[in-house]
C-alpha cells in the first residue's frame, strides 16, 4: 500500500493527462467502474501532492464510500483507499483521525487477509507510527515489536521490509530514551541494508547516520521538513505555506505562532489562495496575531477572489457578526452557502446549527437536518452528533431511534466528546437503547478523559455506587473532583456530600461546605438548602437559625421538597422566623405534594395544632402559589445540548 501511493505521486506530474484519462474513463466505463476508481484514486494523490489536504480528504472520503457500496467494504482496493486516506490525515497533522482510520483498516485486513499478509503489516507500521507522532510512546513500541517479530518470521531477518521495522524501532526507542537497545536495532538496521544495498544506497546512509547518533558520533538529526525549508527559503509560495501550516500545528516542528505567521504571510504575499484564507482566519480569531478585523476582511477577499471555500465561509462569518463590514446575515448567509456547495465541511455544519438553533436564519429543523447530514456524510464527527440527535428527538426527521444512536456511535467513534457523554447518558437511562450501565460506564470514561465534566461526574457516581463498574471511592472522588473543579454543580454537591459523610475523603465538614455553596452559587437548589441544614446544625457553617431559614426559602422558592419541609419547621417552632403556622402549613403541603414522605407524615401531625381556618388559609396558599409556578412560560429548547468540545482549540480548515 504505501507503494502505492508512491507510485500515485509520481503519476501526478501528468496531471492534464491523468485528468484527460479520467473524464474518458468516467464516459466510457462509467462512474462506478473499478477503473475509475481506481482513477480517482490517483486523484487523491495529486490533490495531497499540491497539499490540498482537506480536498484529499474529502475526495479520498467519498471515493471509500462509493467504493464500499459497489464493490463491497472487503474487497482489496478499498484497503488501499482506506490507507490512503490515513496517509492524508498524517500529513494534514490530523494524527488522531488517522489512527482511527487505520485501527478500523487494520482490523477488517486481519480478518480478510490474514493478520500475517503483507498489506496487515504495512497497516500496522504505519499505525504504530501514528501513535509515536501523538505520544504513545510504550504503545508505539509494542505494535513496532509486533510487527517486527511477525516480519521476522513471514519474510526473515534479513528481508527489506523486516530491516525497515528495524529501524523505526530503533527510532521509537531513541525518542523513549532507551539508546542502548534503540543501538541494537539501528547496527542490525545498517549491516542489513548496507549488504543488500550497499553504502551509496539512501537508506542505508539513513541508517548509518541513526548509528552515528546513537553512538555520540552525530549530533545532528535529520529534519523532516529540510526540503521544504529549502523551498520556501528559495520563494516556493506552496513549501511557505506548508511550513506554515507546520509551525502553526507543531507537524514535525515545535509549534511556533512568529514562524508560522512569518512563513504564511510570505506565501500569502505570492498570492497562495490557501495562505491568505488562514491568514484571514488568523486575523478573524487572534490566532498568532493581535486580532484585527480590517485585515482578516483583506486577506479572505483576496482568497475569495481565487475561489477558496475556507475564506468563503469565514467572510461568511465576519458579515453574520459584523467584522470588519457591516452586520448583513443575508450577504453572510450567501457566502456560507457558496462555501458549503464547493465542499467546505465546516460550512455545511455551521450552516445546520444555524438553521438548528435559528441562529441569523429563522429556525429550520428539516433544513438544519438536510445540512448536518450532508457535514455527517463527509465524516464530520460534529455533525454526525447533532444528526443522531436529530433522528433521536425526531428533529427536521421522522424519529429513528436505530438511526439516531448510529450516528452517534460514529461520531463517538472519532472521540467526539459530546457524542461520547451522549451515549452514555442513554445507556444509563434506557433512552432510545436498552438499559446498560456497564456499556453506560465505558462511554462515560471515555468522555471523561477527554475532559468532560458531563461525564466526570456521572462516573464519579457510578464509581461510587457500583454502578456498571467496581465500587471504588477514591475513583469516585477523583473523578467528582475533576468535574466539580470545571464548575459541575451536580459534582460539586455529589463532592461535598463525600466530604461531610466521609465518603472516598476524610470526614471534613469545611470543604463539605466550600463545595456547596460553589454550587449554590451556580443556583442550584440543593445546594442551597444544604447551606441552610449546616447553618441550622452548626456544622461546617456558625450556627444561625435566621441564615438558616433564608436558605431554605431561597430553595423551598425554587421547587426543592426538602426546603420547604424544612422551612414549614421553622414556621412551626419560630426558630430563625416569626411562627406562622399558617406558612407552616402552605410549605408542608407543598412538599407533601411533591412526594416527600416526611412531609406527608408530619402535615397530619401539624395540622393537629391547627385550627380549621388556619389549615384552610393555608391550603389557599399553597394552591395560589402552585398555580403561580405552574403558569410560569415553559419555553422547551430542542432537547439538544450543545456539545462540550475538548480543551484543544483546533482550527476549522477544510
Amino acid at each position: 500500500m504505501q507503494a502505492s501511493i508512491i507510485m500515485q505521486r509520481r503519476l501526478v506530474e501528468g496531471e492534464p493527462e491523468l485528468l484527460q484519462v479520467l473524464a474518458t474513463s468516467e464516459r466510457v466505463l462509467g462512474l462506478e467502474h473499478r477503473d475509475t476508481l481506481n482513477l480517482r484514486g490517483v486523484q487523491v494523490a495529486l490533490l495531497l501532492y499540491a497539499n490540498n489536504y482537506a480536498e484529499a480528504e474529502s475526495s479520498s472520503r467519498a471515493l471509500i464510500a462509493t467504493s464500499q457500496r459497489v464493490l463491497g467494504p472487503e474487497d482489496p482496493d478499498i484497503f488501499t483507499f482506506r490507507y490512503n486516506l490515513a496517509f492524508v490525515l498524517i500529513n494534514a497533522g490530523k494524527f488522531a483521525e488517522a489512527e482511527r482510520e487505520l485501527r478500523s483498516l487494520i482490523r477488517i485486513e486481519k480478518h480478510v487477509l490474514g493478520p500475517e499478509d503483507s498489506e496487515t503489516l504495512d497497516s500496522r507500521a504505519t499505525f504504530a507510527g501514528v501513535l509515536g507522532l501523538q505520544d504513545k510512546g510504550a504503545a508505539a513500541e509494542a505494535e513496532y515489536r509486533a510487527v517486527l517479530a511477525l516480519r521476522e518470521r513471514v519474510l526473515g531477518p534479513e528481508h527489506p521490509d523486516t530491516l525497515k521495522s528495524c529501524y523505526y524501532l530503533a527510532q521509537c526507542l531513541e525518542v523513549l530514551k532507551k539508546p542502548k537497545e534503540a543501538k541494537t536495532y539501528a547496527q542490525r538496521a545498517y549491516a542489513g541494508r548496507l549488504k543488500l544495498l550497499g553504502k551509496d544506497d539512501f537508506k542505508t546512509k539513513q541508517s548509518l547516520r541513526q548509528v552515528d547518533r546513537l553512538s555520540g558520533a552525530a549530533t545532528e538529526f535529520p529534519n523532516p521538513l529540510e526540503t521544504t525549508l529549502e523551498k520556501a527559503d528559495d520563494g516556493d509560495a506552496k513549501a511557505q505555506f506548508k511550513l506554515g501550516w507546520a509551525y502553526s500545528q507543531g507537524n514535525g516542528v515545535a509549534k511556533d505562532a512568529a514562524e508560522a505567521v512569518k512563513w504564511i504571510r510570505k506565501s500569502a504575499d505570492q498570492k497562495n489562495r490557501q495562505a491568505q484564507a488562514l491568514l484571514g482566519y488568523c486575523y478573524y480569531q487572534g490566532d498568532s496575531v493581535a486580532k484585527d478585523a480590517a485585515k482578516a476582511v483583506k486577506w479572505l477577499r483576496l482568497a475569495v477572489e481565487q475561489g477558496d471555500k475556507n475564506a468563503l465561509r469565514y467572510l461568511g462569518l465576519c458579515y453574520f457578526k459584523g467584522v470588519g463590514v457591516a452586520k448583513d446575515e443575508v450577504a453572510g448567509l450567501k457566502l456560507m452557502r457558496e462555501a458549503a456547495e464547493q465542499g467546505s465541511v465546516y460550512a455545511e455544519l455551521d450552516l445546520g446549527t444555524r438553521y438548528f438553533y435559528g441562529r441569523g436564519v429563522v429556525k429550520d429543523w428539516v433544513e438544519a437536518a438536510k445540512w448536518f447530514r450532508l457535514a455527517a456524510d463527509d465524516g464530520n464527527s460534529e455533525a454526525q452528533y447533532y444528526l443522531g440527535q436529530c433522528y433521536l428527538e425526531g428533529h427536521g426527521v421522522t424519529t429513528d431511534a436505530r438511526q439516531g444512536l448510529e450516528w452517534l456511535r460514529k461520531s463517538a467513534d472519532q472521540d467526539y466528546l459530546s457524542a461520547q457523554s451522549s451515549l452514555g447518558s442513554r445507556y444509563y437511562n434506557g433512552e432510545g437503547v436498552a438499559q446498560d450501565r456497564t456499556e453506560a460506564v465505558k462511554w462515560f470514561r471515555k468522555a471523561s478523559e477527554q475532559g468532560s465534566a458531563f461525564s466526570q461526574g456521572f462516573l464519579g457516581l457510578c464509581c461510587m455506587e457500583g454502578i456498571g463498574t467496581t465500587q471504588d471511592e477514591a475513583e469516585a472522588v477523583k473523578w467528582l473532583r475533576k468535574a466539580a473543579e470545571q464548575g459541575s454543580a451536580y459534582a460539586q454537591i455529589f463532592l461535598g456530600r463525600c466530604f461531610r459523610q466521609g465518603k472516598g475523603v476524610a470526614k471534613d465538614a469545611t470543604e463539605s461546605m466550600k463545595w456547596f455553596r460553589l454550587a449554590a452559587d451556580q443556583g442550584d437548589t440543593e445546594a442551597i438548602y444544604f447551606l441552610g441544614e449546616a447553618s441550622l446544625s452548626g456544622e461546617g457553617l456558625p450556627k444561625d437559625a435566621t441564615k438558616a431559614v433564608q436558605y431554605f426559602r431561597q430553595s423551598a422558592e425554587r421547587g426543592y421538597a426538602y426546603a420547604q419541609l424544612w422551612l414549614s419547621v421553622q414556621y412551626e417552632k419560630g426558630e430563625g422566623v416569626e411562627k406562622d403556622l399558617v406558612q407552616a402549613g402552605m410549605w408542608i403541603r407543598l412538599a407533601a405534594k411533591q412526594g416527600n414522605q416526611a412531609a406527608d407524615s408530619h402535615q397530619a401531625t401539624l395540622d393537629l395544632s391547627m385550627t380549621p381556618d388556619q389549615i384552610k388559609a393555608a391550603e389557599t396558599l399553597a394552591d395560589a402559589w402552585k398555580k403561580k409556578e405552574d403558569s410560569k412560560p415553559n419555553d422547551t429548547p430542542p432537547k439538544v445540548t450543545e456539545p462540550e468540545h475538548s480543551k484543544e482549540k483546533r482550527i476549522q480548515i477544510d
